[in-house]
């Protein structure tokens, strides 16, 4: 039998907050295993929030956070 672990999705900051006030962040989702006994490929996207949507992000805890900038912590 195998050990489960759960995998989070991660969100990184890669910047501090720009000067158009929004900040720079990947958004990682881990792989997940398939129905014929491999691993599906997990997907990483980099994108531009906002500094409220960051917050909200934040507020949610539905990620684990990674590099908080000291203007939203």
């Amino acid at each position: 039998m195998t050990a489960t672990t759960k995998r989070n999705s991660t969100f990184t900051f890669l910047s501090g907050i720009r000067k158009d006030g929004k900040c720079k962040v990947t958004l990682h989702y881990p792989g997940s295993p398939n129905m014929f006994g491999g691993f599906e490929r997990g997907t990483s996207y980099t994108k531009l929030y906002s500094a409220n949507k960051c917050r909200e992000a934040l507020a949610e805890n539905y990620y684990e956070f990674h590099n908080i900038p000291a203007e939203l912590a």
